[in-house]
Formats: C-alpha cells, sequence, structure tokens
C-alpha cells in the first residue's frame, strides 16, 4: 500500500497525471432598474431605454441591467416607497420633484458626487442639481429639464393692435382687449392639481420670493405670494380667462385650436405647434414679470437617476449612469431630448451642439431668453402640497388672496412644527 501511494505521488510529481485547473465563469453583476416609460407613455421613451440597456450590456459583459416596467400610476403612487421601505426597491430608479423628498429624507439615495468631474459640474446647469443635493451631497443625476412659458396667437394680438406681454399689467391689459365670446383671452390653470402648482410657482420667484425658507419653513403669507396670488385672482375675476376648457391645461392644443388667444404651457408642446398645428401662428414669450421690481422666472421641471443606497454594487449601477449622462460624449443627452422627446439638455455642452436644433424658431425663444432663469420645481410632501393647492384655490374662488394666503401659513406652520 505504501508502494502505490509513493507510485502516484511520483507520477503526479513528474506530470504523467494532469489534472486541469477548474475554471468558473465570473457570475454577472446585475442591477435592476425600474421605469415606467411603457409604450403606451411613447415609443420614444421605451426604445430608448430598451437600445441603450442593450448597448451598455453588450459592452460590459460582466454587468447586466435588468429593465423592470411598472404601470406609471403605480410608480408615481405608493410603489416605490413601499418597496424601499421593505429592502425590495430597485438599484436605479427616478424622481421627480413631486417624489424626491421622501427619497431624501428617507436617506435611501447613494451619493454620487464622485461620478462628476470637475469638468461634468461646470457643463449642468446649476439649478438642475439644486432639487437633488443636500449638503453638498448629489444623490440624483439630472439630463433634461421641461420650461415654461407663455405662447400667444400672433394673429389675434396683432389684429387688436397689442403686442405680447412682458409685464403683469399688460398681461390683464392684453388678456381683457384680445377676449371675445368666442376665444378666451388668456388661458391657465384653474383647477387644483400638481400642473397648478407647477406653473404657479414662477410668479413667486419673479417677485423675489419663495413659498418656503431654506430650513423649509413656510413663507406662504409673505407680499410675493399674496402678489401671485392677487394676479391669479385679478385674472379669473377678469372674465377674460378661459374657464371652460375643453381639455386638461397641459395640452397646448387649446391654443392650437383656437379657444384661446394665449396659454401657459411647456417647451414639451413646441413639437406639436411644429407639426399637428403648423398652420398656426402661434408666438412664445418668456412668462411676464411683475412692473416693479420684477425679475425672469421660469419653473423647470425634469427626472434625475438615482441609485438605492442599499445597492450590492453602488460603482456598477453609477457607471451605468455616468455613461449615459455624465461623459464627455452627450450623445445620449441629445438622442434623449431631440428624439425620445423634446426637452432641453441640462448641460451646455450639448445645447451648443444642437445649436441649429434648439436657436430656431420657437425653440430659439427658450433657449435665448428662458432656459437661463429657471428654477427647479418644488419637492413639496403630500401635506404641504395640498396647503398650497388649496391656498391658490381659496384665493381664485373663496376669499381674498391675503386671507387665503394667512390661511394657509397659519395651516403650513402647525404641519412643520408637527414634523
Amino acid at each position: 500500500m505504501k508502494k502505490a501511494v509513493a507510485l502516484v505521488l511520483s507520477l503526479l510529481l513528474c506530470g504523467v497525471f494532469f489534472m486541469p485547473a477548474v475554471t468558473y465563469a465570473e457570475e454577472k453583476t446585475k442591477i435592476v432598474m425600474w421605469d415606467f416609460w411603457t409604450e403606451g407613455i411613447g415609443a420614444g421613451f421605451y426604445n430608448f431605454w430598451n437600445e441603450k440597456i442593450a448597448q451598455y450590456n453588450e459592452m460590459h459583459p460582466n454587468v447586466e441591467i435588468e429593465r423592470v416596467l411598472v404601470p406609471q400610476d403605480e410608480y408615481l403612487g405608493s410603489k416605490l416607497t413601499t418597496a424601499f421601505a421593505t429592502d425590495s426597491g430597485p438599484d436605479i430608479f427616478f424622481a421627480s420633484a413631486a417624489i424626491m423628498k421622501p427619497f431624501l429624507d428617507a436617506d435611501v439615495a447613494a451619493p454620487l458626487n464622485q461620478y462628476f468631474s470637475e469638468e461634468v459640474l461646470a457643463d449642468i446647469i446649476p439649478s438642475s442639481l439644486e432639487l437633488c443635493t443636500r449638503d453638498g451631497i448629489i444623490y440624483g443625476v439630472p439630463w433634461q429639464s421641461d420650461l415654461v412659458a407663455l405662447y400667444y396667437d400672433k394673429d389675434i394680438l396683432e389684429e387688436a393692435g397689442v403686442e405680447p406681454p412682458k409685464t403683469w399689467n399688460e398681461l390683464k391689459e392684453v388678456a381683457e382687449k384680445v377676449n371675445t365670446d368666442l376665444v378666451s383671452g388668456f388661458t391657465f390653470d384653474i383647477t387644483a392639481g400638481d400642473w397648478q402648482l407647477f406653473t404657479f410657482y414662477p410668479f413667486v420667484w419673479q417677485g423675489g420670493g419663495d413659498l418656503f425658507d431654506e430650513n423649509g419653513y413656510p413663507q406662504l403669507d409673505s407680499e410675493p405670494v399674496v402678489n401671485a396670488l392677487t394676479l391669479w385672482h385679478d385674472l379669473l375675476a377678469s372674465g377674460a380667462s378661459n374657464e371652460s376648457l375643453s381639455r386638461i391645461c397641459g395640452e397646448i392644443g387649446i391654443i392650437g385650436d383656437g379657444e384661446t388667444a394665449m396659454q401657459i404651457n411647456g417647451s414639451w408642446s413646441v413639437p406639436t405647434l411644429e407639426t399637428v398645428y403648423a398652420d398656426r401662428n402661434i408666438g412664445v414669450v418668456p412668462l411676464p414679470i411683475p412692473d416693479v421690481g420684477g425679475k425672469p422666472a421660469t419653473v423647470a421641471g425634469g427626472w434625475r437617476m438615482m441609485v438605492n443606497k442599499k445597492c450590492e454594487n453602488i460603482d456598477a449601477a453609477a457607471d451605468f449612469i455616468k455613461w449615459l449622462w455624465l461623459d464627455d460624449d452627450v450623445s445620449s443627452i441629445l438622442e434623449w431630448c431631440t428624439e425620445a422627446t423634446f426637452a432641453y439638455p441640462v448641460r451646455l455642452s450639448a445645447i451648443e451642439q444642437a445649436k441649429d436644433f434648439y436657436n430656431v424658431n420657437l425653440r430659439a425663444v427658450f433657449t435665448e431668453q428662458i432656459n437661463e432663469t429657471s428654477k427647479p420645481e418644488l419637492a413639496l410632501d403630500g401635506t404641504m402640497n395640498e396647503i398650497v393647492s388649496d391656498m391658490i384655490q381659496d384665493a381664485l374662488y373663496n376669499m381674498t388672496p391675503t386671507e387665503a394666503a394667512k390661511k394657509a401659513q397659519e395651516r403650513a406652520v402647525t404641519a412643520y412644527n408637527g414634523q
């Protein structure tokens, strides 16, 4: 027996028995991304993500980005919040102002500062980072923004002998002058909801104010807020504003189909005006500002990509986002903003590269006069959202703007102190 063992050892040492090393395929890192851009939301969105994920996965054989589609109402509802509460949230997720705050408050997002080079930070419009930054830490990556402006029917205003309004008083005067039984002078959202809030914010900012201070303390009874409420109240009370909309106020077809002479709407409506309503003579200007001490301001909406703090490989998840939006190559940003949809890049270099696209017709007004005046949409929690919304409705229908602001301030202070 001893001789047999010695023989085997000898043969092994001599290489007679060759035992190949066992190799194991390196396990892929799986990164799960949740989004809601289904084909129903838009083929451009849907195809963009499928193509980019396939391209990235091919370039990185040891990484697999897995896309999970979630119905939009569920995504914007409680599904994400519930998932994070049960430690089953995705590695990558998207957040807008309307749903950003709960994630930052719950500390579920990973810091991303290290993935921004100094050159890229200098290339990004600063306001786009404000919403997803706390105490100097960046938790989300922006790539596009949607802006709000005043669209007007050139033919109607020209026939009335008036210019597009530049101030609040001019807005009221022009609205009354062009208002008829068939065409309203002005259309803004008189119905409570996120779109109404979105379009109200700039009128407060134009007066140098805000609804909350840097600590989140309410300033709803401040002069800039009361002035903005008073403007909206006066516009509705004049009888020159549209109170019988044929569709939701966010649809540009209201002015496109000749219902109104002027309408507040977003930059995303430009392609519709250029195609569906190409035969209509519609112009766009910045939102009118207060007559005394006013300064231009608009609101910027847009999504941010974020990484789950509990992701097992944050670097892998962040690398996919960096490849899309934070490299020197801005082709993905341009593809999204000019092909998947129409939006404004938050990268100055992307705007410069696509200047032939952004610097013509209606687009040029947004690029040259509006984009740099943008501030990010406020991220309110559900309680504050309701209080501000009720304040606007009260000012429009139930009480004076001053009374509405005072009532809202008292409610907001109570909610703030109860946090």
